[in-house]
């Protein structure tokens, strides 16, 4: 079976980067404990297959590039030719009937009708595509380990609110016990309580699990398979008062900056450039060529060495141009509908995240006051535990635990907004959000 020769490269390419990947991911070094936001990031694997995949793409695209720059290049053939013959009765020729020769013919092309000038520029334009998307799906993969590296800080506060719920309701089962025995308590009551134990103890088993499944997580997403972070340090996110850009700002910004948009305008010129290489079959080509020739026949039109220019009009091709370039300019207009689809899409996107933001904030007001009234209860209950009066102390510090929970929560799902909001306008990773955002001194304000 016949493999072209670039299909064969692609192919020893892939293998040998999956191999590679293979070994690499032995060699790398365990998890900092703790692990922080920004060491997660620095530690994102170049090598993981997600990110492989693109470049996999800039490899055929250089591929591409050195090919287009080989069409132009010097040919070197040697043609042989094996010749029997056999002479008339009015031929003169005696003795050998043979008409071997051999010829080196070395043949360089001076113009081909701009066919491997837009073939360069085409590969060209797909390369810097490639790149850009390279730069976009990195920035992509960031925004998923934040996720995953908040995911497990939302889990260990669940799973210490879940203990803690179970601890309250074990010693609310055990107290009712001893109350059973003395007759103050039902086996109703009894049985209610030991009810409630065992549905917290589920709820902090599962909390557990959790727990563990988004180390887990993480872990793969930096490409350490069965290297389990231990510790993280809860980040500081600069979210409080901020306010967004107005959305024409931010639209502006996105529209000028936004990587995949201008991957999908490299692309455009990458087809506008096959289109003009399909052209090329109308337009006439010329080559420079020089022959040195041996033959066993001596002959007066047998020159040992010819030189000269050779030229080739098109003049009909059986309509294979006219399909070519059609292809070429439905590929263009594919792009140009993709690009404007991708536009409205980054409009859409926008708009709902400046809803979500203007909620966010709002819930994040309520989460304020909500934690002050907690701190309080909780002051309350514990000063009635001192004193040795019937108190509430337990559900006051779960429900601490509870608030806690809640304001990581709605601080997380912020900076992953503004993370992914600034990816859309192409801003390249920060923490500082300068690109989308701008300080307030109150309540920050949604931009319209």
């Amino acid at each position: 079976m016949y493999l072209c020769r670039s299909c064969v490269w692609s192919m020893l390419l892939t293998s040998a980067v999956l191999s590679a990947g293979l070994l690499h991911a032995a060699d790398l070094r365990p998890l900092p404990d703790p692990l922080t936001l920004q060491q997660a990031i620095a530690l994102i694997d170049e090598q993981h297959p997600v990110l492989l995949q693109d470049k996999l793409l800039l490899e055929r695209a250089k591929n591409t590039a050195d090919e287009a720059r080989a069409h132009n290049s010097l040919n070197v053939d040697l043609v042989g030719r094996l010749h029997w013959y056999e002479a008339g009765s009015s031929r003169f020729d005696t003795g050998d009937h043979d008409d071997h020769g051999l010829r080196l013919v070395l043949s360089k092309p001076l113009y081909d009708g701009g066919y491997s000038s837009s073939l360069a520029e085409s590969a060209e334009q797909d390369r810097k595509a490639a790149r850009l998307r390279i730069a976009d799906n990195r920035s992509l993969y960031t925004i998923t380990v934040m996720q995953k590296f908040f995911d497990i800080i939302l889990a260990d506060l669940k799973a210490s609110r879940d203990n803690e719920n179970m601890a309250v309701r074990f010693v609310r089962f055990d107290e009712g016990q001893d109350s059973h025995e003395l007759g103050k308590l039902s086996d109703v009551d009894l049985q209610e309580l030991e009810n409630a134990y065992q549905q917290a103890r589920l709820l902090a088993a599962e909390s557990k699990g959790q727990a563990s499944r988004t180390r887990q997580a993480l872990a793969l997403a930096l490409n350490r398979p069965g290297q389990q972070p231990s510790v993280l340090s809860v980040p500081e996110l600069d979210v409080d008062n901020r306010a967004l850009l107005g959305f024409n700002i931010l639209i502006e910004k996105a529209l000028k900056n936004n990587r995949l948009l201008a991957a999908l305008d490299s692309e455009l010129q990458s087809a506008r450039a096959e289109v003009e290489a399909a052209h090329a079959p109308y337009r006439p080509d010329v080559s420079a060529v020089i022959e040195r020739s041996e033959y066993s026949r001596e002959l007066g039109s047998h020159d040992k060495w010819r030189a000269g220019l050779q030229m080739t009009w098109p003049l009909f091709s059986g309509g294979q141009s006219d399909a070519a370039i059609k292809k070429a300019q439905l590929k263009v207009n594919q792009i140009l509908y993709q690009r404007r689809q991708l536009e409205l899409e980054i409009r859409q996107r926008i708009w709902g995240m400046i809803e979500e933001f203007a909620v966010l904030e709002a819930q994040r007001q309520a989460s304020d006051v909500f934690s002050d009234y907690r701190e309080l209860y909780m002051d309350r209950s514990r000063a009635l535990y001192e004193l040795e009066v019937k108190t509430d102390l337990g559900d006051a510090q779960i429900q601490i635990s509870e608030s806690q929970l809640r304001d990581a929560r709605q601080t997380f799902q912020m900076a992953l907004l503004l993370a992914q909001l600034s990816h859309l306008v192409g801003e390249e990773h920060s923490m500082n959000w300068a690109a989308v955002t701008e300080k307030t001194e109150g309540h920050p304000q949604t931009g319209r």
